[in-house]
C-alpha cells in the first residue's frame, strides 16, 4: 500500500473528514492564561482554533510614560504579546497607569510560554548542559511537531521578559545575530565560539557582570532555554494582514486567510508564484497559496470598496486553445470556462463558468480575466487582454500536511473540494446491478467523475489496462421524474436528467455527453436507459473524435466498471514524506 502526503490550504477541505479546520492548533494559550490572571489582567479567551482573533488580556500597570511611544515600548517589555493597543489613564486616583491590550495570536504547548511569536522553556533548575546536549535537548522537548533549538535573540526587548518570567535562569546558552557581537565581553578562562548570557556573576568556570553576554568553551555546562516556531494561526495572520495595511494595500480577510495586494503591475507571461513570494516576504512566512476567486473570497472583497473602481489581474484563464484563437473565424471552443491551472494531472482545475464572465472576448489575445470593482457595485469578471499590466492578489493562508494511503491498484485524484477519490478498474463485465455490488464488496461503490481532468485520469486508466473504445459503469442513475420527460427541459435538462448515487460526486456538465451520431445524447427517454457509462474513445455510435465522455445505456447491459472510494486522511507533521 503506497503512502501519499498532500498539503492542503484550509478552505478547500470537506467537512466530512476534518472537523476542526486548523488541524493540531490548540483552542488556547494555556501559557498566556496564567500570566494574564496572575497579573490581574482581564482575560478573553479566543473564540476556538479557528478564530482570526487569539486569547486577548488586558494588563494594567502602575507606572509612568511620557508619551504614546513610551508607552508603546514599556508595553513591549512587560507583556512581550502581539500588542493591539497601549494607552495612558490617569483616571484612577491620580495614579499614572498604563494599559497594555495585548494578544497571543499563537498557541503554545503547555509548560511553554510565548514571547514575540516564539515559544520558550527553560531546563530543569539544577540542569546543565554542554552546548551540544543543550540543542538535543530542545529538540527533544519541543517533540517531532516542531523544530526546537537554544533560544535565540528575535526581538530588542526580549531579554528583559526572559528575566521577568524566568526568574531561576543564570547563565544559559542563546543564540543571536552577529549584530550583537560588539557586547560580547572574554572571560579570560573559558572562551570559545559558542554565544550564552549570564544573568548572574558567579559561575564555578569563570565569573562576569551580571547581564553579560560571552563566547565560550561549548564543552561548558550552563542551562537551557529552548524556543520553538509555533503554527501559524488564523489570529496571526489577520495580525500580520493589520500590520501589513498600516504600511501597504488593506489586506482582505477571507475564510481561510488572508488576501494581499502587490503594489506592483504584472502582465500574463509573469509567474504569479513567485510574484506572491516577493508580496508576502514582508510577513516572513515562507509558505504562500494559491489565491482562487471563489464566491466567499468575491464577497469578501465587495466590502473593499474603492473611492472609484478598482482593476485587478485574476488568476483566472481562457480554456480557449491557440488554434481557435488563430483561425480566421476566430472559433470558440465547445465547452468554454475559465480556470485556474492547478499542478499535476491528479488535481482538479478551479473553473468559473463562461456565463459568470461579463462581456465576450476576441482573438486579439484576450485569454486573460481582470477583476473589475467599482464603486457601488459588487466586483466582477471581465476578460482582457494577456498584456494588460495589472496589480494581483497573493494569498497567505495556513497549509496543513496530510497522508492517506492508496490500495494497490488504485489511482488517487485529488478533489479541488479537499477530498482524494481512488478509482480502480474492473476488467470483468457485469450489469450495473451486479458491478455496484462488486465495488461494494470492495469497500467502495461505482465511480462518479467531478471534473474534465477526473475523466481524463479514467481514460489514462483505461489506456493503461490495454482497452479502448468501450464503455464502462459508473455510479449514476436517471432521475425517477425524468424517465419519461423527452425534452430536456426543467428539471429533466442535461446537466440534471442523471445523479450521482452514494455521493461519489457532485458535479454534472451538460458537455460532458459524448454526442452520438443522431446528436441525441442522452436518450430523451428514459425508460430503457436508466444507468450511466464513462463511453471512452470513438464507438460505433459516437460522433468521431468528439471530447465527451458520457452515455446513458441499459442497466442489464454487461460493461466493465470503475469503483471509486475517498481515501481517509491522517495529518502528518512537517516532515512527514
Amino acid at each position: 500500500m503506497t503512502t501519499k502526503v498532500v498539503s492542503v490550504w484550509l478552505g478547500f477541505i470537506v467537512s466530512a473528514f476534518f472537523t476542526t479546520s486548523w488541524g493540531l492548533l490548540l483552542n488556547s494559550d494555556e501559557g498566556f492564561e496564567k500570566a494574564c490572571k496572575q497579573s490581574g489582567g482581564d482575560y478573553t479567551q479566543r473564540a476556538g482554533n479557528d478564530s482570526n482573533t487569539g486569547d486577548i488580556c488586558l494588563m494594567t500597570f502602575q507606572a509612568v510614560a511620557t508619551d504614546m511611544d513610551a508607552a508603546r515600548d514599556f508595553c513591549n517589555i512587560k507583556a512581550p504579546w502581539r500588542l493591539r493597543e497601549a494607552k495612558i489613564d490617569k483616571s484612577q486616583d491620580s495614579i499614572p497607569v498604563i494599559i497594555c491590550d495585548v494578544e497571543a495570536t499563537f498557541t503554545c504547548n503547555a509548560g511553554w510560554i510565548q514571547m514575540f511569536g516564539y515559544c520558550f522553556k527553560m531546563s530543569e533548575v539544577h540542569d546543565r548542559y554542554t552546548r551540544e546536549k543543550a540543542e538535543q535537548y530542545c529538540k527533544d522537548q519541543a517533540g517531532p511537531s516542531f523544530q526546537g533549538e537554544i533560544a535565540g535573540i528575535h526581538h530588542r526587548y526580549i531579554l528583559t521578559p526572559w528575566r521577568s518570567y524566568f526568574t531561576r535562569l543564570q547563565q544559559f546558552w542563546i543564540r543571536a545575530p552577529e549584530t550583537w557581537d560588539e557586547y560580547v565581553i572574554k572571560t579570560d578562562k573559558v572562551d570559545g565560539d559558542n554565544l550564552a548570557l549570564s544573568f548572574y556573576d558567579v559561575h564555578p568556570d569563570f565569573s562576569v557582570p551580571q547581564n553579560a553576554m560571552i563566547k565560550i568553551n561549548g564543552k561548558v555546562e550552563l542551562q537551557a532555554l529552548c524556543q520553538y516556531k509555533p503554527a501559524i494561526t488564523p489570529a496571526e495572520i489577520n495580525y500580520m494582514g493589520r500590520r501589513y495595511s498600516e504600511i501597504y494595500y488593506p489586506t482582505v480577510p477571507v475564510k481561510d486567510g488572508i488576501i494581499v495586494r502587490s503594489a506592483s503591475s504584472y502582465t500574463r507571461s509573469s509567474n504569479q508564484s513567485d510574484v506572491c513570494k516577493k508580496v508576502l516576504k514582508p510577513y516572513m512566512y515562507s509558505k504562500e497559496s494559491q489565491f482562487f476567486p471563489d464566491p466567499d473570497s468575491m464577497e469578501q472583497l465587495a466590502k473593499l470598496e474603492p473611492e472609484a473602481y478598482s482593476l485587478m489581474r485574476s488568476p483566472l484563464v481562457s480554456n480557449s486553445v491557440e488554434r481557435y484563437r488563430t483561425n480566421r473565424y476566430c472559433q470558440a471552443p465547445s465547452n468554454p470556462h475559465y480556470e485556474v491551472v492547478l499542478g499535476g494531472k491528479k488535481t482538479a482545475n478551479f473553473v468559473v463558468e463562461e456565463n459568470k464572465i461579463k462581456g465576450k472576448p476576441t482573438c486579439d489575445n484576450m485569454m486573460s480575466v481582470s477583476i473589475s470593482h467599482f464603486k457601488g457595485q459588487a466586483p466582477e469578471f471581465h476578460p482582457m487582454v494577456d498584456s494588460q499590466s495589472l496589480p494581483i492578489w497573493c494569498k497567505l493562508g495556513k497549509v496543513v500536511k496530510y497522508k492517506y494511503k492508496v490500495t494497490p491498484g488504485w489511482t488517487d485524484f485529488r478533489r479541488l473540494n479537499g477530498q482524494v477519490a481512488l478509482h480502480w478498474l474492473s476488467k470483468d463485465k457485469l450489469t450495473f446491478a451486479d458491478a455496484a455490488a462488486a465495488c461494494e464488496a470492495k469497500g467502495a461503490n461505482l465511480a462518479g467523475i467531478n471534473s474534465l481532468k477526473e475523466a481524463e485520469q479514467l481514460g489514462n486508466h483505461v489506456v493503461g489496462a490495454n482497452l479502448n473504445n468501450e464503455q464502462f459503469w459508473l455510479g449514476a442513475q436517471r432521475r425517477t421524474e425524468c424517465l419519461e420527460n423527452n425534452d430536456w427541459k426543467p428539471p429533466c435538462t442535461r446537466d440534471k436528467i442523471f445523479e450521482w448515487m452514494n455521493n461519489v460526486a457532485t458535479d454534472f456538465r451538460s458537455e460532458w455527453w459524448k454526442k452520438n451520431n443522431n446528436l441525441h445524447s442522452p436518450n430523451p427517454s428514459g425508460t430503457g436507459q436508466r444507468c450511466l457509462s464513462f463511453a471512452f474513445g470513438d464507438l460505433w455510435w459516437s460522433y468521431k473524435g468528439h471530447t465527451g465522455f458520457l452515455d446513458d445505456i441499459e442497466c442489464h447491459t454487461e460493461l466493465r466498471y470503475f469503483c471509486s472510494k475517498m481515501a481517509p486522511f491522517t495529518e502528518c507533521e512537517e516532515n512527514c514524506d
